[in-house]
């Protein structure tokens, strides 16, 4: 317990007292807050204006919906069980299409899978009403 006390003492001393000590500390510090700055501007490079929400919202109810209506017609399923918005099956194929796409890969998920929850459910069973009235295989 006593070596523990004299070896942080001596670490404070070193990084107070010297001038090797001071330049270290400095430098731990400024790294750390260059990590951070860093993280923060990629996440914020990540995140959707408006314009570009509007084109994840569109790729949902538009080309991936028409993707899973197909999916569900094929297994028979009826417009009024459609229910994939929480299925995390759904969520991860629909991550995969995403990143497909070249001009939405780069968006965080977590705005791109909120947008899904909200958009997909009543878009697929659009689709699949429409395919339904209409008798054609074309969703």
């Amino acid at each position: 317990m006593h070596g523990t006390r004299v070896r942080t003492v001596d670490l404070i001393w070193f990084a107070l007292n010297t001038t090797n000590g001071q330049l270290s500390a400095i430098g731990l510090i400024l790294g750390a807050i260059c990590v951070v700055a860093w993280l923060r501007s990629n996440r914020s490079e990540a995140t959707p204006n408006v314009d570009q929400i509007h084109q994840i919202r569109q790729f949902v109810v538009g080309h991936f919906a028409a993707y899973v209506a197909r999916g569900l017609a094929a297994e028979g399923a009826q417009p009024s069980a459609v229910g994939v918005a929480d299925d995390r099956a759904w969520q991860k194929v629909f991550i995969q299409h995403l990143r497909l796409n070249n001009e939405l890969y780069a968006f965080r998920e977590d705005v791109a899978l909120e947008i899904f929850r909200e958009s997909i459910d009543a878009a697929v069973a659009g689709r699949m009403a429409r395919v339904t009235t209409t008798g054609s295989g074309e969703v």
